[in-house]
């Protein structure tokens, strides 16, 4: 059997450097032509995912969850409250809440556009902006009691982010990607002191997840290139819980694919370091007609210092999947500096000189 085709690097969003042009330098001197998008890295308080977020949405107290009131400093019993200041604070929260995402992309796409006019970065190479969904963020900081009203404000103050960033940045030059912990998590049936992590919505579990990431990649507009994140968590280098295989991933990938086929470019999925087995990777299979349609399948298999089960990782998906992007299995702000450039570099090793930018 022929060994699979690496088709391209794909970074996921944080990456463990100092500010924005490094980032961008750094990644595009380690894989030259190997790049089809380039996020900005995250960096500063963006590094911990959504955690910057939290003191914008504690500007509402009381539909913060316990963890997060703890994580705030406020007493993590949870306070009572009255419909009609329910109400109250849902719809002041509509008013006033900004997300934030849109000024630092569009401070990081102007770093991007120099360094593209300078040659530092490829020309056809994408701007990347990740950003969580709102299902995560609810899941993440958002009491039981407010969660269904909090999802439907959040998604609103994240699209005209979003819409704020598609119009400044040319469609053909930006990418958006929409990251999904917890997605998977509810879907998983993963517990999380603190938190309430079940599904809120009353259809289905895959159904309510669906429907949403449906919605959000038809919000990207056309000509702007969208991927999707399915991710199992990176605390303290750990998965919420251990996928026994790529079936899951692929369930939720393969509905939604079918629903908007047209609307998503991408689909991330993380491969554990100890996995190198054929049953791992045996339900890619359901993702094959989508991928020779022309959708990237992007694998996330290149861990830390070991290049030599990245590259059995690789020639395991290969069996079944002949052409994948790598990456690694999440973002890499949690790492240290020099955890994050050993990452990049087997990432560079394993995908080689003629590789596609």
């Amino acid at each position: 059997m022929p060994p699979p085709t690496i088709t391209s690097v794909h970074l996921i969003g944080s990456i463990p450097l100092a500010n924005t042009s490094e980032v961008l330098r750094t990644v595009s001197s380690t894989l030259p032509n190997r790049l089809r998008r380039i996020p900005d890295g995250e960096t500063g308080e963006r590094h911990y995912f959504t955690r910057w977020q939290a003191p914008k949405i504690g500007q509402w107290p009381v539909l913060v969850n316990s963890l997060c009131r703890g994580l705030m400093g406020l007493e993590t019993e949870l306070p009572s409250f009255t419909e009609d200041e329910k109400g109250r604070v849902l719809g002041e929260m509509e008013e006033k809440l900004e997300t934030g995402y849109d000024d630092v992309a569009l401070e990081s796409w102007e770093v991007f556009k120099q360094l593209k006019a300078e040659g530092v970065i490829g020309r056809d190479v994408r701007f990347l902006v990740a950003l969580p969904t709102p299902l995560t963020v609810t899941a993440l900081h958002c009491r039981r009691e407010f969660q269904v009203g909090f999802e439907r404000v959040y998604e609103g103050a994240l699209l005209r982010a979003l819409r704020r960033v598609m119009d400044v940045v040319p469609a053909g030059e930006l990418a958006v990607q929409w990251d999904c912990p917890f997605e998977m998590g509810i879907i998983e049936g993963v517990e999380s002191k603190g938190r309430d992590v079940g599904k809120w919505w009353e259809e289905g579990t895959v159904d309510g997840v669906v429907e949403r990431l449906k919605g959000l990649c038809e919000a990207v507009e056309e000509g702007v290139e969208v991927g999707v994140h399915l991710c199992y968590g990176d605390m303290q280098g750990k998965h919420f819980v251990e996928p026994k295989d790529t079936g899951a991933m692929v369930d939720v990938a393969t509905r939604f694919l079918e629903h908007c086929r047209g609307s998503i470019d991408y689909i991330h999925l993380p491969v554990p370091r100890d996995r190198k087995d054929d049953r791992y990777f045996e339900p890619l299979k359901g993702l094959l007609p989508y991928v020779q349609d022309g959708h990237e399948l992007c694998l996330g298999l290149v861990h830390l210092e070991d290049l030599e089960g990245t590259k059995e990782r690789i020639q395991a998906a290969g069996k079944v999947v002949p052409a994948f992007s790598i990456s690694s299995e999440c973002g890499l702000g949690r790492k240290s500096r020099e955890q994050g450039l050993n990452i990049l570099e087997i990432a560079s090793l394993v995908s080689g000189n003629d590789s596609k930018g």
